[in-house]
Formats: C-alpha cells, sequence, structure tokens
C-alpha cells in the first residue's frame, strides 16, 4: 500500500525546497518564500515524521527578500549553515550565510552577505567549509571564506561568454577541482585549479538548461534537464554527445536530483506541475540509437507520477536522513513530502543483496 503525501502550506508563492542534508537524524526541509514586497518573505524550517506521515513546522524566521535558492551545508559538524540566494525587488541579486543554533530560536544568526551578484552558491560536496562556488550572470567564482565564515576573498574567476540569465551549476563530489555551469541552452565544464573553461556542448538542449546534477556515486555521470521538457544523462569526460535522453515532462523541467545512495532513481519536477519518480538504470542495457545515445520511451523508466499539485513545481530534494523520503514544493506554496514506493523499495534493496552476493 502506498503511503499518501503529507501535506504543509506556505502563505507565500515560493520556488526552491532544500534538505538540511547534514541532519542525518531527521527529516528537515528548508523552504524559502517569494514574496515581491520588501521584508515580508519567511524561511521555514519544516521536520518530516515517517511514523505519524505528517509535517511540522520548527521555526519560521523572517527574510528581507525574495529566496530563489536555498543552499544548506553538506558538514554534519556544520549542518546549520545555509546560504540563501535573494533578489531584491527591481535590485540587484546576492547570497547570505545563515546559522541557526537551535530550531526554535525566533533570530537567526547573520554571518556573512556576499558582496557581488549571484544565482547559485555551491558548497564543497565533501563538507569542506573554506571554499565555496559562486555562480552568476557572468561566470563561476571561487570563494574563499575567513575569518569563521563571517568574511570571503575571491581567489579566482571562470568568465563565461555571452552572459547567460539565471544560470545554475554542480560541483563535482568525484573530481574536487571539476565543476559545471551553465550557459543558456549550453554546460561548460570548469577546470577549478586551472581557472578556465575545459570543455563545453553548446546545444545540450534546446531550450535554456535549467538544472544539472553530478551522480556521486558513478564518475563522470552528469544530469541535465531543460525548459525543452528532456531529461539528459551525460559522461564529461566527452560531452559531444549525451548517453540518455529522454521526453520527461510536457513542459518545462524546473530542477531534478540523483538519489544520493541509489542513483538509478531520479526526481524531476516540471512547470506542468507534476513530480516524477524515474528509474534510469536501464542505461547500463537499453539500446543505443544511431548517435550512440540511449532515447527510451518514458513508460520504460517512469516510476510514479506524482500530480497532487495545482501549479507549476519548482523544486525537489531528497531527505538527509534516508534515501527513500523525497520533498517538493509549487509555486502556490504547497509542500508535499512522499516516500519511495515500497515494491520499488524493496525491489531496490533486493538487486543490492545479489550484487553484494554474487562471486
Amino acid at each position: 500500500m502506498q503511503i499518501p503525501a503529507a501535506v504543509y502550506g506556505l502563505e507565500f508563492k515560493v520556488r526552491c525546497i532544500s534538505a538540511v542534508v547534514g541532519d542525518v537524524d531527521q527529516h528537515s526541509f528548508l523552504v524559502g518564500t517569494l514574496n515581491p514586497k520588501a521584508n515580508s518573505n519567511q524561511l521555514h524550517l519544516l521536520r518530516y515524521s515517517e511514523e505519524e506521515n505528517k509535517i511540522s513546522c520548527e521555526a519560521i524566521w523572517n527574510h528581507s527578500s525574495e529566496i530563489w535558492h536555498i543552499a544548506p551545508c553538506p558538514s554534519k559538524m556544520h549542518k546549520d549553515w545555509f546560504f540563501t540566494v535573494w533578489n531584491k525587488e527591481k535590485g540587484p541579486t546576492g547570497a547570505t550565510l545563515f546559522s541557526k543554533d537551535g530550531g526554535g530560536n525566533v533570530e537567526l544568526k547573520q554571518l556573512l552577505t556576499l558582496d557581488m551578484p549571484c544565482s547559485r552558491v555551491l558548497w564543497d560536496p565533501a563538507g569542506i567549509v573554506d571554499t565555496i562556488l559562486v555562480i552568476d550572470e557572468s561566470g563561476l567564482s571561487v570563494s574563499k571564506l575567513e575569518a569563521n565564515c563571517t568574511a570571503h576573498k575571491v581567489a579566482g574567476k571562470i568568465p563565461m561568454s555571452p552572459a547567460s540569465k539565471m544560470p545554475t551549476g554542480a560541483w563535482d563530489p568525484n573530481h574536487p577541482d571539476v565543476a559545471v555551469i551553465t550557459n543558456d541552452c549550453g554546460i561548460l565544464k570548469c577546470d577549478l585549479r586551472a581557472k578556465n573553461i575545459q570543455d563545453q556542448v553548446d546545444d545540450a538542449h534546446t531550450q535554456r538548461v535549467s538544472d544539472v546534477q553530478f551522480n556521486a556515486n558513478k564518475m563522470y555521470r552528469l544530469a541535465s534537464s531543460g525548459d525543452d521538457g528532456y531529461v539528459k544523462l551525460w559522461d564529461t569526460r566527452k560531452l559531444n554527445l549525451p548517453l540518455m535522453m529522454i521526453e520527461a515532462h510536457d513542459h518545462w523541467v524546473s530542477s531534478l536530483q540523483f538519489n544520493p545512495s541509489h542513483d538509478q532513481l531520479v526526481l524531476t519536477s516540471s512547470t506542468d506541475s507534476m513530480v516524477k519518480l524515474w528509474d534510469f538504470s536501464g542505461l547500463e542495457s537499453g539500446t543505443m540509437n544511431d548517435d550512440q545515445t540511449w532515447a527510451p520511451d518514458a513508460k520504460e523508466c517512469l516510476i510514479k507520477q506524482l500530480n497532487e499539485y495545482e501549479d507549476s513545481v519548482y523544486s525537489v530534494s531528497w531527505s538527509g536522513k534516508n534515501p527513500w523520503v523525497f520533498a517538493s514544493v509549487s509555486y502556490n506554496g504547497k509542500v508535499l513530502v512522499y516516500q519511495v514506493p515500497e515494491e520499488r523499495k524493496v525491489k531496490i534493496l533486493l538487486q543490492n543483496d545479489e550484487l553484494y552476493d554474487a562471486p
């Protein structure tokens, strides 16, 4: 029997939800609002109970600007640190680093505000907190955090041309000197040590690339989503052709995430008001087309289509506590927390046991 989704509602519009990935003891999620009225935004810290299948709000904090992205620190030691990426009404973008010392505090402790434009902040996936990557319309900056994260210094810049609106990116967890950033329809592979662009594909999607994510469990594996409705998988050693492409949604794909433990599971959200859970394990055995790209019918890979939203879904996130729980949020402020279907969970665990027991 499938457990129904747990529901939580916010008063204002929302574009982002992020798991507190360093919190391995609780299902914790941060949600930020998108109210254009000055000093009227909020951050909600949510907890999910599997036993009760219920979402509770542990804290609500005021935030001065629209919140477009939240980047929690992956370090267990610093699990209470997170950046908000914000946009002031008719003004600049930026990012602020906060720390919370206990969820019940009314006020957050503000550690640092970056004095530079920003559309994304990337933490080192290894949990090392002395370096962050800052992405804006002109490229990627490597920034060193100093004085217990109350100051920062730009250590290098990788420019991209032409400038891109709403770029995003990802830091390779298996190769700490590699990151990718998006440039409209293209993907750029960056060498963080040499501070240059190592490789690129200009037409990764036919419309804007909306999200990119590395597979932490498989080297060189990158996923991308686009406003063209497609999801693609890439080998970052050769970006000329995708390994896989699938028409995942009827409208823009707004976000995607690999499962942190079972990498065949991938989540996607879309402005078609859908969240979809996929199984891409067929990539290793599927039939390739003439371009050596696996292009399956979506029905081959789709595990579950979640159609309980009435508005665009902009963000999905796997829980940091265990790999079977995930959350999503729609533009009208509706948060849903789901669990992977039990029959799929059992199937994956049995497959893993067979691989472990194989001679």
